[in-house]
């Protein structure tokens, strides 16, 4: 009888703590803004350096080569700065394409993000982060959320 009784109070307990287990996964998320610009440029520009700000935070990539055709390459930027501080917030975000072969400054570019609370892994699950993605939009020469 006691038998039966330890393994009625062992099931309560396993129904009670299977509804308290929660599915998380293990994405992991950056405080920050990522910037997509994407460019056709002749070869001889490269190397390319872009630098990518928010607000007073920088971050400098190099690219050395990504040839598609003779004479031509196309370069996918996708610079990200990290920011520090976390919390929804809209911070000022710039960004220049300069080429060191030439010294030339291929583009350059601003425009104004808003930092955005995600749960990547879920409700409750860790990590928060605030983030943005800008694009660079040829068009109007400033970067764009989205």
């Amino acid at each position: 009888m006691r038998t039966a009784w330890l393994t009625s109070v062992a099931c309560c307990i396993a129904l009670v703590l299977s509804g308290c287990v929660r599915n998380c996964n293990e994405i992991g998320c950056i405080n920050g803004v990522s910037v997509d610009t994407v460019g056709q440029f002749d070869a001889t520009l490269l190397p390319i350096v872009v630098t990518t700000c928010a607000d007073d935070v920088c971050s400098t990539e190099r690219i050395e080569t990504s040839v598609v055709a003779p004479g031509e390459t196309t370069v996918g930027i996708g610079p990200a700065v990290q920011l520090d501080e976390p919390g929804e917030r809209e911070v000022t975000v710039s960004v220049e394409v300069h080429s060191e072969a030439t010294g030339a400054t291929l583009f350059a570019a601003t425009g104004t993000a808003r930092l955005r609370r995600s749960q990547p892994n879920g409700p409750g699950c860790p990590d928060t982060c605030y983030g943005a993605s800008m694009r660079y939009d040829a068009a109007t020469d400033r970067l764009v959320e989205g």
